[in-house]
C-alpha cells in the first residue's frame, strides 16, 4: 500500500515539475522562476500524498485496536453479568436447600379424665393432684374455686413426658346428696416442652367434689387443642 501511494506520489510530482514552468513561462515568468515555481509545487504535493498515506495507513491498526478493545469489554462485561448471575442463583439455591419447611399445626382430640386427691383447702378453694388417663396420660392439677353459691373457676395443668398443657374456665355447680357436680367450658393456651404452641377453645369439662370422701374430685376434659 504505501509502495502505491509513493508511485502515484512521484507521477503526480513529474507532471506538475513538466506542467508548471510551461505555464509560468506563458504568463511572462522568467524560466529560472518558472522551474523554481514548478519544483516547489511538486514537492508540496509529494509531501501531501505521503502525509496522506501516512495518516491512513496508522490509523488502521489504531481504529483495529478500539475495536478489539470494545469487544473485549463487552465480552468482559457480559462475562462479569454471567457469573454474578450464576452466583446469586447458587447463593438462592443454598438458601432454599438448606431452609426447613414450616411445621404444620398438629391436632389433639382431648378426651381426659382425672382422679384426684386433695392437697390444700383455702376458704372456697380446692387444691388437688393425681393422674390423667386418656389422649395425654401424665400428672394432673387442678384447682378449683367456689365465687358464688352456683358459680365455680377451674384451672387444669396435665404434665405428661416431655412437657406440659394447662388450661382454664368457668362453668355452673351445684350440691347434691353430699356431692358437688360441676361443668362448664374451658380454653388452653399455656404450655411448656413439646406443648408449648397448645391452644384450643370451646373445650368442655365436668366432674364431681367427692365432700363425703375428703372432697376427692374426678375431673373429665374433652375438645380440640392444636399445637
Amino acid at each position: 500500500m504505501q509502495r502505491i501511494h509513493r508511485d502515484r506520489a512521484r507521477l503526480s510530482t513529474q507532471r506538475l515539475s513538466r506542467l508548471m514552468p510551461r505555464a509560468a513561462i506563458a504568463h511572462g515568468a522568467s524560466p529560472c522562476a518558472a522551474v523554481w515555481l514548478g519544483v516547489s509545487l511538486g514537492a508540496a504535493v509529494w509531501l501531501g500524498v505521503c502525509l496522506c498515506a501516512a495518516a491512513s495507513l496508522g490509523a488502521s491498526p489504531a481504529l483495529a485496536r478500539t475495536g478489539s478493545a470494545g469487544h473485549q469489554a463487552g465480552t468482559g462485561s457480559a462475562g462479569q453479568r454471567a457469573m454474578a448471575s450464576s452466583a446469586g442463583h447458587r447463593r438462592i439455591g443454598r438458601r432454599g436447600a438448606g431452609s426447613r419447611p414450616a411445621t404444620a399445626s398438629r391436632t389433639i382430640e382431648l378426651n381426659e379424665t382425672g382422679h384426684l386427691r386433695l392437697v390444700s383447702k383455702h376458704n372456697f378453694t380446692l387444691k388437688e393432684s393425681g393422674s390423667a388417663s386418656g389422649t395425654i396420660k401424665g400428672a394432673i392439677y387442678v384447682r378449683l374455686t367456689a365465687i358464688s353459691s352456683s358459680r365455680v373457676v377451674l384451672t387444669v395443668q396435665i404434665r405428661p413426658p416431655g412437657g406440659s398443657i394447662s388450661g382454664s374456665g368457668r362453668g355452673r355447680y351445684r350440691r347434691k346428696r353430699g356431692r358437688a357436680l360441676f361443668s362448664g367450658s374451658m380454653s388452653f393456651g399455656h404450655g411448656k416442652g413439646r406443648y408449648s404452641h397448645a391452644h384450643g377453645s370451646g373445650l368442655r369439662f365436668s366432674g364431681v367434689i367427692e365432700e363425703s370422701h375428703g372432697d376427692a374430685i374426678t375431673v373429665h376434659v374433652r375438645g380440640t387443642v392444636s399445637n
